[in-house]
């Protein structure tokens, strides 16, 4: 049986497009992502050829300084099916069913506190890691 696997496709804006300042609170910033995965069958006795599409995105909040130094942050992840259409071709039939969560997955991505004092800087919480010797999270 031969089976074709295609990669998933993520579209975002390439570059780190300005914040929206939120004056005396944070900074509010993120990116729009369009998800596609997509499986095809060879064989006329394997499943059915299945798809999944979903629209989403990563939303960024980071506050102000605060309370002599403390600075806090927030990530937030969405992936939803656009108007309901990957349920609805022959009942469902062609649905990627590998695939988590029926119309939306959300998640909070990141959380983290720090406090900055001078060139002292303390941050912890969950945070992705992107280094040239770890890669990204």
């Amino acid at each position: 049986m031969g089976v074709s696997f295609w990669p998933s496709v993520t579209c975002a804006h390439s570059g780190d497009p300005a914040p929206i300042v939120l004056p005396g609170i944070g900074t509010l910033s993120g990116e729009i992502r369009d998800y596609d995965f997509s499986r095809w069958y060879e064989s006329p006795s394997a499943p059915a050829d299945q798809h999944a599409n979903a629209l989403g995105g990563l939303f960024n909040f980071h506050s102000v300084r605060f309370g002599g130094g403390f600075r806090a942050g927030l990530s937030f992840y969405d992936a939803t099916d656009i108007f309901g259409l990957n349920n609805s071709a022959e009942g469902g039939r062609f649905l990627d069913t590998t695939l988590y969560g029926s119309q939306s997955i959300q998640s909070l991505g990141q959380a983290f506190l720090a406090y900055q004092r001078a060139s002292f800087l303390v941050q912890g919480g969950a945070e992705e890691i992107s280094t040239p010797w770890m890669g990204a999270s």
